[in-house]
């Protein structure tokens, strides 16, 4: 049923374009909707209740179906392309067919060893379990000294707003004192985290009046200590987290809540991005008609570059492939090097002053591969564009490294899929299964290393602070079951 109404949706949506564009007459909408129709099916299941409304593969199903069908499908019709990119690109209903081809292919791959994985891999064996006491003790700790953290963020550093000096200067200050941020910054979540313990006891199903005040008062509270930063991230990650947790502790929100959310996250979002392109000036986009079509003729930030270039990675992806095929002699793959030094973040620089320098990294491969080999120049010369899984891999292992990352990210979505699905419901690692969840779909749409950047940046405080306080204890199931 989901693979045939995906079908059915995605045969009209095709059908539409090509009779408003004839660009879209070509051969490139064949493997593009096979895409559609793979990912969408997900989407599908997903509007249906088939699946939880926080289940990563819904997820990814949607940022995929969006960026593997309906933005490449926008690109064309619409001719909508960085002017770099359509500087060197001629016939790009033809490389997105090549791409959609790669994708497809992967995608394939990704869907069996998903299901594969997840229906033979074995079930979640324990559970644990907090202590109350010990749970206020560790929590009311880690609060107080991530208040101290925040403190001294904003009397040292202003609170790091767009416009500080230490925003101003690159952030060089705080290149050995990325410690203080994951204190500092943690403080609202933690203080969510206190709050949703205390309405979880005793265990009823809350209002969705009360979960509503209480993301309220957190976005309130996030955007006051962050927001000024530039990084939407820095609030829709959060957001997303403590949503979620409600989800799991105190009542079931539903998509039609979700969407509303995303709906609303995504104008402010929009909006937004004056601000971080030009600080409190670009907030005239919002206050005046005329000074929103002034700054966005002047940025080139509308709505359709968000929906394609912030929401989408069609269009580095299928430029990356043009630079492989038509002009790989530029560039040198890099044969894991971007994910390795992505690993090595784990290791402070203070603890490892020699750690081998961003120069191995994503951004200095991306950069070459765009501009051509030994274009990038740390801090003078670099790209910071994301590219996805799929762009990753081909910075690393070129298009054959496309259908392999497919491969590996579903066997591990599939294990981690069987593992939440099989937890106990009063398991208590449900207050870490968001932030697992939401690091499983940077992995999909981001790249490694800033994955792994925000899984030790909000992660590792959490993370301590539950197994602190908690105990583990085995799960006995009936062999019938």
């Amino acid at each position: 049923m989901d693979y045939a109404v995906a079908t059915i949706c995605v045969f009209f949506v095709v059908a539409s374009c090509m009779a408003a564009s004839t660009l879209c007459q070509h051969w490139f909408i064949l493997p593009l909707s096979v895409c559609g129709v793979i990912t969408g099916a997900d989407v599908v299941a997903w509007f249906r209740r088939q699946v939880d409304t926080f289940d990563p593969k819904a997820i990814v199903g949607v940022l995929w179906f969006h960026g593997t069908f309906v933005a490449p499908l926008l690109h064309v019709a619409l001719e909508a392309h960085s002017k770099f990119f359509d500087s060197q690109v001629s016939d790009w209903a033809g490389w997105y067919g090549r791409m959609s081809i790669l994708n497809a292919g992967g995608l394939v791959l990704y869907k069996l060893s998903q299901y594969c994985v997840f229906r033979y891999s074995s079930s979640t064996r324990t559970s644990r379990r907090l202590n109350d006491n010990s749970f206020a003790i560790v929590l009311a700790g880690a609060i107080a000294i991530c208040s101290v953290g925040a403190g001294v963020i904003f009397l040292k550093f202003g609170a790091l707003h767009k416009e500080s000096d230490a925003w101003g200067s690159g952030g060089g200050e705080l290149v050995h004192l990325s410690w203080l941020l994951m204190l500092g910054d943690a403080l609202p979540m933690l203080i969510a985290v206190a709050l949703v313990r205390i309405f979880s006891i005793p265990r009823r199903r809350r209002s969705l009046i009360t979960v509503g005040i209480l993301l309220t008062g957190f976005l309130v509270f996030q955007f006051l200590m962050l927001g000024f930063r530039g990084s939407r991230s820095a609030i829709i990650f959060p957001v997303f987290l403590v949503t979620a947790l409600c989800h799991y502790r105190l009542r079931r929100i539903s998509i039609t809540w979700v969407l509303v959310g995303v709906f609303g996250f995504g104008v402010a979002g929009y909006y937004y991005k004056f601000f971080k392109r030009y600080g409190t000036s670009g907030l005239a986009a919002v206050r005046s008609s005329d000074d929103h079509s002034l700054l966005s003729q002047r940025s080139g930030i509308t709505p359709l570059t968000v929906l394609l270039g912030d929401l989408s990675r069609a269009e580095i992806q299928t430029f990356e492939l043009y630079r492989l095929l038509e002009h790989g002699d530029e560039y040198e793959l890099r044969w894991g090097k971007t994910y390795l030094s992505a690993a090595l973040t784990f290791i402070p620089r203070a603890v490892w002053p020699g750690k081998p320098s961003e120069k191995y990294g994503k951004v200095a491969a991306g950069t070459d591969l765009q501009y051509g080999e030994g274009a990038f120049l740390p801090e003078t010369f670099e790209s910071s564009r994301v590219y996805g899984l799929a762009g990753e891999a081909m910075l690393n292992f070129g298009a054959a490294g496309v259908p392999v990352a497919y491969l590996i990210y579903g066997s591990l979505l599939g294990w981690y899929r069987r593992k939440v699905a099989t937890m106990d419901a009063e398991d208590d690692r449900f207050y870490l299964v968001p932030l697992f969840t939401l690091v499983v779909c940077l992995g999909a749409f981001g790249d490694a290393n800033n994955t792994v950047f925000y899984f030790l940046k909000s992660g590792t405080v959490l993370i301590a602070i539950v197994l602190l306080s908690s105990t583990k204890v085995p799960l006995y199931r009936s062999i019938l079951r």
